[in-house]
């Protein structure tokens, strides 16, 4: 158990020192400059951070009122115990001793580092670490001073943080696909509609310089043409979706398709909109046009319902079908039966 005792050098007394016997029976000390006891415990005791003493042996001889509600430990059931073996976590253990050592036997009397402590429930806690390297009078080090804060929730929102950006970097991956294919399929239509209509509409052209043909085959070629064309610009960037909103794209969207396909559409919308940025009205239209898409084309689908859940600060689109799902050999495209689309 450690206690404090008064420590008087050459001229009048000068400060106090923690001792402690060890298990050889040999008291170990260790010099703390303060001018009174009393002042000294209630800062350790007081302070809103784990304060832990540690001998050279890295056994607790010292631990505070903090670390005793961080860990659920009473000070009388961890003293004199080895904090590696009781706190760290089994993985982190070689981690923490060569830090130790490295402490120990190192010249630097400052040192920082971070690790999990585990708590007497069998939670984990992360720490940390600011400490000492205490000496002698000969540069012996005797004890070390260590000095934590919990940054659990700190830690969390790290790796929360870090999840999000796997998600992003998933989702760009996904969205880099996605435009690729389109951009191939944009090809193919501009070939086969609008390419071909316009090589018709010349060919009729040439037919009227020659007196065959007439000026209403010509019109309604050439009207064909523009419907095509006013079709691939509604659906590459409509311009309903940046006039009246997202759910009024989409249905008019669904709209156009259900006309051209056996495919019966239900666009619904809950709870309370909020603005977005015109380039996260792109995105979220294109990841949900791209999911009714696969429904109608690739899933078979007979049935396709789309709903616009609004949140605080998050919105999901949700695509449900009756299709036969996602096809094997477009292994990148998101499966009909049910694709959700997020935004927070």
């Amino acid at each position: 158990m450690p206690c404090l005792q008064a420590t008087h050098g050459r001229g009048p007394w000068t400060g106090w020192t923690v001792t402690a016997q060890s298990d050889s029976g040999e008291r170990e000390a260790v010099w703390f400059p303060h001018e009174d006891r009393d002042l000294f415990e209630t800062l350790v005791q007081t302070a809103g951070a784990v304060v832990v003493l540690l001998d050279t042996e890295c056994r607790i001889r010292v631990f505070n009122a903090y670390a005793e509600q961080i860990t659920g430990y009473a000070a009388a059931e961890v003293l004199g115990q080895s904090w590696i073996e009781l706190f760290i976590p089994d993985a982190h253990q070689a981690e923490v001793w060569h830090v130790w050592k490295d402490v120990v036997l190192g010249q630097d009397l400052h040192w920082g580092h971070e690790n999990p402590i585990r708590c007497k429930d069998g939670s984990e806690r992360w720490i940390a670490w600011n400490g000492s390297r205490l000496t002698d009078g000969a540069g012996r080090t005797t004890a070390v001073l260590s000095v934590g804060t919990d940054i659990t929730g700190r830690r969390l929102d790290r790796e929360l943080l870090l999840e999000q950006q796997e998600r992003l970097r998933a989702l760009d991956t996904q969205l880099i696909l996605t435009e690729q294919r389109e951009r191939r399929e944009l090809a193919a239509r501009l070939h086969d509609e609008v390419g071909q209509g316009l090589a018709l509409a010349k060919i009729r052209l040439g037919q009227l310089e020659h007196g065959q043909g007439s000026f209403s085959e010509l019109r309604r070629q050439l009207d064909e043409v523009i419907r095509q064309v006013r079709s691939l610009t509604a659906e590459l960037s409509p311009m309903v979706l940046f006039q009246v909103g997202l759910e009024a794209a989409l249905d008019s969207l669904c709209q156009e398709l259900g006309g051209a396909c056996d495919t019966s559409f239900e666009v619904r919308e809950r709870g309370e909109p909020a603005p977005l940025t015109d380039e996260l009205k792109i995105l979220l239209y294109r990841g949900a046009r791209e999911a009714i898409h696969n429904a109608v084309r690739h899933g078979g689908a007979t049935r396709c319902e789309v709903e616009l859940c609004w949140a605080p600060d998050e919105l999901a689109i949700t695509v449900q079908d009756d299709g036969k799902g996602m096809v094997e050999d477009r292994p990148h495209a998101p499966a009909s039966g049910s694709s959700t689309w997020w935004s927070g």
